[in-house]
Parts: C-alpha cells; sequence; structure tokens
C-alpha cells in the first residue's frame, strides 16, 4: 500500500506547534532553538518527509536537471538509448543525474535522493514504486518510464509490444527445423512476462523447457542453466533479453556447444559494434531517442497534462 506523503502540517500536528515552526526548523532558521530543530528534523525523518522543493521549480522555472534511473550499468541497452536521449535533452539545455537502482525498481527513497539533487523530471527504465507514482503525480512532476510494460494505465510510459516480440520468436522457431526449443525466464516481471506469453502460446512444440534466472545473479547461474540446455538438448534458445543471451553463447561456447539457434530481445547486436553477433529482436534505438525526448520535453514544458503511453512494435534482426 502507498504512503501518504507527509506534509509540513503533518509533522506540527505531531508536535503541537504550528507549520512556519516546522518550516522555519527544516530551514535552520536562527529563532528556532536547538533542541526544537533537532526534534522536528528526527520526526521528519522518521515520518519519510521530502522538502517540496518542486513547487518552487515549478514557480521559478526548473533546474534543468533530469534524473535518469537505470537497473544496471552491464547492459549496452541502456547506453544505446540514453546516448541519443541524453545529446537531445542538452539541446534543450537539460543535463542528466544518472542514479542506478536495486532490484529493478525505482524507490521511494530513491526518489528522495533525486529531489534532495534538485532533479526537475525522471526517466527510469524501471520498475516504479506506487509512493513514487503518488509523489509525481501530487506534485506535478513529470515521469516517464520507458522499457516497461507499466502496469499503471495513468503513467507516462514508452514501451514495446512484448508479447509481439515473443510471438516473433516462437514463429521463427517455427519455421526452424529445430526440435527442443527453451525459454530463459527472469525475475525482471515487467519485460519477461508478456515477451514469455508470446513465445509459449505461439510455439509449435511438443514441449518449451523454461529455465528460470535471477537477473542480479546471473554469474552464478549461468553455469547451471548450462548443464540443463546441454542435457536436455536444447537447440533452440529464446532469451528474454540479449544480456542474457550473451552470457549464454559465451558459456556454450566454452563448453562446445553449437549446435543452437539463439535469440535474444533488445535489440543490442543489430546496433553495437562490439557485441557478439546473434539474432535479436528490437528496435531503433535512434528512433527511440527521439520518442523518448519528444515525450519527456512535452512534459516538462507542460505541453500537455493527458497521460502518454506509446506502445511500439520491435522486429527480428537476423545474424
Amino acid at each position: 500500500m502507498a504512503r501518504n506523503i507527509v506534509k509540513l502540517k503533518d509533522i506540527a500536528s505531531r508536535l503541537g506547534v504550528s507549520t512556519n515552526t516546522v518550516s522555519r526548523a527544516l530551514r535552520d532558521a536562527s529563532d528556532i532553538s536547538e533542541s526544537l530543530k533537532i526534534k522536528i528534523k528526527k520526526l521528519a525523518k522518521e515520518m519519510g518527509y521530502i522538502p517540496n522543493n518542486l513547487s518552487n521549480y515549478i514557480r521559478e522555472g526548473d533546474s534543468h536537471l533530469v534524473g535518469i534511473v537505470i537497473p544496471s550499468f552491464s547492459n549496452p541497452y541502456f547506453s544505446l538509448i540514453n546516448n541519443g536521449v541524453i545529446y537531445k535533452l542538452q539541446n534543450e539545455d537539460y543535463y542528466p543525474l544518472i542514479f542506478v537502482c536495486k532490484d529493478n525498481l525505482f524507490t521511494y527513497d530513491l526518489l528522495k535522493k533525486m529531489i534532495a539533487n534538485n532533479a526537475c523530471a525522471i526517466l527510469t527504465y524501471t520498475e516504479v514504486d506506487p509512493e513514487v507514482f503518488k509523489y509525481c503525480k501530487s506534485y506535478n512532476m513529470p515521469l516517464l518510464s520507458v522499457g516497461v510494460t507499466p502496469l499503471n494505465k495513468e503513467i507516462d510510459a514508452i514501451f514495446a509490444d512484448d508479447y509481439h516480440s515473443g510471438k516473433i520468436a516462437a514463429e521463427e522457431f517455427n519455421k526452424s527445423e529445430r526440435r527442443r526449443p527453451c525459454y530463459i525466464n527472469s525475475d525482471v516481471e515487467s519485460v519477461n512476462k508478456f515477451r514469455r506469453r508470446g513465445f509459449l502460446e505461439n510455439v509449435k512444440a511438443e514441449q518449451v523447457d523454461e529455465y528460470f534466472i535471477k537477473f542480479s545473479e546471473r554469474d552464478e547461474e549461468i553455469p547451471e542453466i548450462l548443464n540443463k540446455i546441454i542435457t536436455r538438448g536444447n537447440d533452440f534458445i529464446y532469451s528474454f533479453n540479449d544480456e542474457i543471451a550473451l552470457y549464454l553463447i559465451e558459456t556454450l561456447n566454452n563448453a562446445n556447444y553449437k549446435d543452437y539457434d539463439i535469440i535474444g530481445t533488445d535489440g543490442i547486436p543489430a546496433f553495437f559494434d562490439y557485441s557478439i553477433k546473434f539474432s535479436t529482436i528490437g528496435y531503433s534505438f535512434e528512433k527511440l531517442a527521439n520518442i523518448v525526448e519528444k515525450t519527456l520535453m512535452e512534459k516538462i514544458k507542460r505541453i500537455t497534462n493527458d497521460t502518454i503511453q506509446i506502445k511500439y512494435k520491435s522486429s527480428i534482426f537476423k545474424f
């Protein structure tokens, strides 16, 4: 359950003082005693109060700092898309603040750090905690989710038709001479759920093996999946993303297991020259960067207050 947004009057009510006293204590005003300042600051922290700097940005002009939330530096997907987005934002005189989150979730605690660093808008490539969405909506702070199928119909989002991506992979198997498909499953629910469904509902095979991998522990879990693939003779592998597909290719090659086809998702091998080439399902990073920057600027400049959700369809790139 999302928590209520804590306001100055809530702190004041708990302590039996005026809202103005709380405000001045949090700003270290000289006419407030040190003992009262300590008491007010301690309670504010316990209650999860976030200073509302946003109202100043809205009235006086924003900070021109955009918080960008990514779940990992290891996945080239974020470098490829952010490279284009950041340059386009800088052309509008906006500059990035990069934050890395844990467990693919943009949390309320991370939001507090972004606000403390004066971010005036947020671009996130992760799932969004309901508390974060509630706060941003309440204070009219632009928040744009990218690459994650939104379960919240009110959040501004740009995302792939993941079911369609899974269906493409299934069609590639159906056209092939392969017989033992497998799907690499994941705890990244937001992208995995619909890709998995699109694949399993459209693949024509007597059996589809599924192997689960916890994304944050992929280094430790890949060897176990390798053994399962070899033992069961899987000759067609569909991975929920390209980073895991790349890990698998390297591990399978080292084990001298080469009689298989593999398809990843995200499009990295098609647009990243330093990647090992393998078939992938993705979308033009340049086009996606254009859509992201245009949508985010519309929100920052208050061109529209309507919810924007853009779903695009990926294509397969064969190597």
